[in-house]
């Protein structure tokens, strides 16, 4: 879905995240297909806050190279980066340059990854693996779909 920012400001229940002149945050994602160097560029210059560099599985090298491709474009942004289910892939998208991982393949009530691929974990468990990888790295997990 889509919202806008008139709507997120007007929404009442919860609390936008605003910058220290009022406006709100903004996070733009990028794939892991193409030059993802130029995509980080051109959403960083639109002004995004945060920059999410997604794809369905993001334990792969393709995944591994967007994120330094991201990294050496703005060192400094947050970036978030999945999705993944195992320690293994949360160690290695934070040694990469992840400062969040998104946790999850398959979880959400809409996702049909599991059916056609075949390919998923329970959603509470993954979290709990991954949380613990990223605590251990100072760096943390968002649940990407039902738990």
């Amino acid at each position: 879905g889509v919202l806008t920012a008139v709507g997120a400001l007007r929404a009442d229940i919860y609390t936008p995240a605003v910058d220290s002149a009022g406006k709100l945050r903004v996070a733009a994602a990028v794939g892991v297909n193409g030059d993802v160097a130029a995509k980080a560029e051109a959403v960083l210059g639109a002004g995004v806050d945060v920059l999410v560099v997604d794809t369905a599985h993001g334990h792969q090298e393709k995944m591994i190279a967007a994120l330094k491709a991201v990294r050496s474009v703005s060192p400094k942004v947050p970036v978030v980066a999945g999705n993944v289910v195992t320690a293994e892939g949360t160690r290695d998208l934070i040694q990469a340059g992840a400062d969040v991982v998104k946790v999850g393949v398959g979880p959400g009530a809409m996702c049909t990854t599991r059916m056609m691929t075949g390919v998923g974990r329970p959603q509470f468990s993954a979290v709990a693996d991954c949380a613990a990888a990223a605590r251990e790295l100072g760096k943390h997990v968002w649940a990407d779909g039902g738990v």
